[in-house]
């Protein structure tokens, strides 16, 4: 009977420690489930990471012109501009307040109501959708139809499944439970235990069990989900996407819960005799061989085996990353122990007789062994607990109120034609940019923008690369008569000197757009790379408004071209003739905050966002040779044109600070803009200098504006 109290204890203390490591697993589970998918905010967030694949977002686009088309019939010639125009919506921030939206009233639909069908209402992306059509064909904005029945996606039904999750929600505390349970387990199992070690090896090897389970039922579920919805594979794989995303919190969760496992095993196996890990291989060879002839144990074996190649034929792929993983935690588990043993922390087997070791020292090891064992744990979960919401679900939050644009609360209700601006000439002249040689700044374009310009009045050429510079595109006349008029001979002269010492174009060379003053040769900046600066800027401060005045020699649709490969196509904000000018909280609100005018436009063919500038703006003269040269006389753009340019600058071929300490002095540079605006009877807004740097020039701005610091 001892003998069976023996047995009984071991079977009692094994079996309590492998509840313990389950009801740990179902724990780690249960929090994470209330963190990920019952936070309506984190079930937002994730919508909006969905919405981020390409192929989720064309799905929802052909979802929503196909609404359309139902609808109006005959839009179905005006298909591919109608997806245009609504893939140009779902990939702009406007739509991510949207989707948080409608991804909550799902959340609400899934775990909040009786209604059986589940929507994923998103309507008022066509708004947004028809608002961009109408700067292309107002007629065929006006045809197509709105409405809640426009941007509705069924999901389906709720099922089964939809109902355990919500159970599974009203047993929200039941996780505590469950660590309850797994606490006194625990102690039960290490009480009754005959020996402590295999207690802990059966928790660390459930633990690592429970990972290992987790891992393949995330991948089996996903497989599952990506097969059951037939019809449509790209529906398929989004969904299982949108299940993967969930999930990494949770498959997170379980490599530190494997971890944690592997940390126990290692240091309970290296408490015992210092066996190697080839012996501990072959002994756990030996057991399955012992237990595959007892006809129980080889049928539970066998059961397994059957059980893993079944789910290697549903689903290979999860099935064999988990096998991996789990072969992985195997070898780091064998690995760690030997290096225990190497390094003479595992208790050395003693081979024979020899004198007594003092106890201090034969529990050298042990304290070592628990030591690293605390401290690998405690270790751990600092490092979970301070990392802890990189392993949660993205929250979404309401996009934050308009509270300031452009830098102030009371300039976010003013019309563009209200606000004053401060501007740059020549933005892409700056002496801090290479190659520029007469420059008029001393800071490049992007720190221009993080100093508070908004305005960037910049020269496009086409130009050729070549080893010493960038030659001018030779089709571009008149540029010597400019230059000799506006700067004079000597500036003429000198671009035809480095004319002639960058050399010809080099032959097959291909022509670019650059930032240049007249010859490139003087100076030029890549325009993609000063769009990717704007478009960096514009993504990291949504509440600003900027204007771009293009003294263009090249084509529009060229322009175009270069806004569509760096991104800030989804910037440009398109005016309605006829219409006023809008206010920087509207063009903030649909996240269109840049505003293009050209010079040199005319009647020629052009996007509808490529404005004619002086259309839209009327100027000062410029060309001033000396202070007492500038005036406020009338010179390019219409008496009505909303808008108005102070030109306030000297031309030199030599662009002085020194000038620009006089002309932008805040006495100097107010007193001559409320000049013009008495003399013109117009607000002033670009404000262009030179040298911004240099004196008042924001401070004159925000006095402008009525706007303090």
């Amino acid at each position: 009977m001892h003998w069976l109290a023996r047995v009984s204890g071991d079977v009692l203390s094994l079996s309590l420690a492998v509840v313990a490591g389950v009801l740990v697993t179902l724990a780690v589970v249960q929090t994470w489930a209330s963190d990920a998918i019952f936070d309506a905010d984190r079930f937002a967030g994730t919508a909006v990471r969905v919405l981020e694949r390409d192929d989720v977002r064309g799905e929802v686009r052909r979802v929503i012109v196909d609404q359309a088309i139902a609808q109006q019939p005959d839009l179905v010639t005006a298909r591919p501009l109608l997806e245009t125009v609504v893939n140009t919506a779902l990939t702009s921030k406007a739509v991510e307040a949207i989707i948080v939206q409608g991804a909550r009233e799902l959340h609400h639909a899934i775990f909040e109501t009786d209604r059986r069908s589940i929507v994923l209402n998103i309507s008022d992306v066509m708004t947004i959708a028809v608002a961009a059509l109408r700067a292309y064909d107002a007629e065929l904005a006006d045809r197509v139809p709105g409405g809640s029945s426009v941007g509705s996606i069924d999901l389906g039904r709720r099922g089964a499944a939809t109902r355990v999750v919500e159970i599974d929600r009203q047993l929200d505390g039941v996780r505590w439970v469950f660590i309850a349970g797994a606490a006194v387990s625990l102690a039960g199992s290490f009480a009754v235990a005959r020996s402590r070690r295999r207690a802990a090896m059966a928790a660390g090897l459930t633990l690592v069990g429970g990972s290992v389970a987790v891992w393949l039922s995330v991948g089996v579920v996903a497989d599952m989900i990506r097969r059951g919805i037939g019809g449509n594979p790209v529906v398929g794989d989004a969904s299982a996407a949108t299940w993967e995303i969930y999930a990494e919190g949770l498959v997170w969760w379980m490599w530190i819960q494997a971890l944690a496992g592997v940390a126990i095993i290692t240091v309970a196996a290296s408490t015992r005799e210092g066996v190697t890990a080839r012996e501990r291989v072959e002994r756990a060879a030996r057991m399955l061989d012992s237990a595959w002839k007892r006809r129980a144990t080889r049928v539970v074996l066998a059961s397994g085996v059957a059980t893993a190649g079944l789910l290697f034929l549903v689903a290979p792929g999860p099935s064999l990353r988990v096998a991996a993983q789990a072969l992985g935690l195997a070898m780091l588990s064998l690995g760690g122990s030997e290096v225990f043993r190497a390094l003479g922390i595992a208790r050395a087997r003693e081979e024979a007789p020899g004198p007594a070791t003092p106890v201090f020292f034969r529990a050298l090891p042990r304290v070592f062994a628990g030591a690293g064992l605390m401290a690998g744990l405690v270790g751990m979960v600092l490092v979970f607990w301070v990392n802890r919401d990189a392993l949660r679900a993205d929250s979404a939050s309401a996009r934050p109120p308009i509270d300031r644009c452009n830098g102030h609360a009371e300039l976010c209700d003013r019309r563009l034609d209200e606000v004053a601006f401060v501007a740059t000439h020549n933005s892409m002249s700056a002496a801090e940019e290479p190659g520029w040689y007469f420059a008029s700044h001393t800071r490049g374009i992007g720190d221009q923008l993080d100093d508070g310009v908004r305005g960037l009045l910049i020269d496009v050429y086409y130009g050729y690369a070549t080893n010493r510079g960038v030659r001018t595109d030779p089709e571009v006349v008149g540029i010597p008569g400019r230059v000799e008029s506006s700067l004079g001979a000597e500036a003429a002269q000198a671009a035809e000197n480095l004319i002639s010492a960058i050399g010809p174009i080099p032959p097959g060379a291909r022509k670019s757009l650059y930032l240049c003053h007249a010859f490139c040769e003087l100076g030029a900046t890549s325009f993609d790379r000063t769009l990717t600066s704007l478009g960096k800027f514009l993504d990291g401060n949504p509440n600003e408004v900027v204007i771009i005045f293009l003294q263009d020699y090249v084509e529009p649709f060229d322009v175009e071209a270069a806004f569509v490969r760096t991104h800030v196509i989804d910037y440009v904000y398109t005016l309605e003739e006829g219409k006023p000018l809008p206010t920087l909280r509207q063009m903030i609100e649909v996240d269109r905050r840049l505003l293009i005018l050209s010079e040199n436009i005319g009647n020629e063919p052009a996007p509808p966002w490529y404005h004619d500038g002086f259309k839209l703006t009327q100027e000062t003269p410029h060309g001033f040779r000396t202070v007492a040269d500038l005036s406020c006389r009338p010179n390019r753009g219409l008496p009505g044109s909303p808008l108005f340019q102070l030109n306030h600058w000297i031309s030199r071929l030599t662009p002085l600070p020194s000038d620009a300490e006089v002309l932008n002095a805040y006495d100097f540079l107010l007193r001559r803009a409320r000049q013009c605006e008495a003399e013109r009877g117009h607000f002033q807004n670009l404000i262009a200098v030179n040298f911004y740097e240099v004196g008042d020039v924001f401070r004159v701005v925000d006095t402008l504006n009525g706007v303090g610091d």
